[in-house]
């Protein structure tokens, strides 16, 4: 009986494992949809990876303040003579999850039209619906000082 009772706990504790790894893997790939979106500023990519009226919130840290806001994630600035690379720090990444909500700390750095612009942190706030993981909110900081 005892060894029963250890086989189908082992078993359950492999299972969850098996989803939370999957689970991640998901979470990440709509993390760099994100990304590719924005570099093809392709809004099709953005409604389909992104809750419906997300919004972001911004800060812009400057020698002394800091400037604090937040927009609806369906206003993002994407103008067409700009070609905008994000990425992502990957070996810096961290993603905590409980069930249907998730956090993706991730570090990056921006450049437009090949020139270095900033860096900061990107904070996905990631929620799994019925059509699986979608982006409810991001928050970020623009940084232009003391970018590795």
């Amino acid at each position: 009986m005892k060894k029963n009772i250890f086989f189908i706990l082992l078993t359950v504790i492999q299972l969850s494992a098996v989803a939370q790894s999957s689970d991640r893997k998901e979470i990440l790939k709509v993390a760099h949809q994100f990304f590719e979106a924005l570099e093809k500023q392709d809004t099709a990519t953005f409604s389909k990876i992104m809750v419906k009226n997300s919004f972001n919130c911004i800060v812009i840290d400057r020698k002394d303040s800091a400037r604090i806001f937040n927009r609806p994630s369906s206003s993002f600035n994407l103008k067409p003579e700009n070609i905008v690379k994000e990425r992502m720090r990957e070996e810096q990444i961290k993603i905590e999850m409980h069930k249907r909500i998730a956090t993706v700390w991730a570090p990056y750095d921006l450049w437009i039209n090949d020139k270095f612009s900033h860096c900061g942190v990107d904070v996905f706030i990631m929620l799994k619906g019925n059509n699986g993981w979608k982006i409810g909110t991001i928050s970020f900081s623009i940084e232009r000082e003391g970018c590795n």
